[in-house]
């Protein structure tokens, strides 16, 4: 329940609560990856099960699963919000990071191997607006998004651990 002052505005910790707890259902919904379970199922990369559909043509299985697993991620915001949730968070934070400034490299790549290549700006159906300062100031921000990682010891082992993760996977 609320705690209300004289005018009846909810003080600035509910209103915190309702922000966190919006971003939360909001990274929730994002993160349900059935269809891309599903599909990883049609290439044979993850359990046939999940690539059943029913009659609706929804991969029941997959959103089930992927809710299940949904469930116990949010469940550790109350088991342990000051450990596991946060790791969790830390780390998801951390692939999307490194996603956007993969997307950012990417754009910078491509237009200069699309001119060098003899090909026209002018062409192109997306103009990045303010290229090439767009996909540098990117990538400078989401840097120092990473590099404050180091600095929180909320998220420190976080940083390790996704970049251990990242690491050990490219080696494999």
């Amino acid at each position: 329940m609320a705690v209300f002052d004289s005018v009846g505005i909810p003080f600035a910790a509910d209103i915190m609560n309702l922000v966190i707890l919006t971003a939360l259902l909001s990274v929730g919904n994002s993160g349900l990856c059935s269809r891309m379970l599903w599909s990883l199922s049609q290439n044979g990369m993850a359990p046939s099960v999940f690539g059943k559909l029913n009659s609706r043509g929804v991969p029941f299985n997959a959103v089930l699963f992927s809710l299940l697993f949904s469930l116990v991620s949010l469940l550790t915001s109350v088991v342990s919000a000051e450990t596991i949730f946060v790791v969790l968070l830390s780390v998801n934070g951390l692939a999307g990071t490194i996603s956007w400034m993969t997307i950012a490299l990417s754009q910078y790549n491509f237009r200069g191997q699309f001119i060098k290549t003899g090909g026209d700006v002018k062409e192109l159906k997306y103009k990045v607006p303010l290229f090439p300062l767009i996909p540098i100031l990117c990538l400078v921000l989401c840097g120092i998004s990473i590099l404050f990682m180091a600095f929180d010891p909320a998220q420190r082992s976080s940083l390790v651990v996704g970049l251990g993760f990242m690491g050990a996977y490219y080696l494999y």
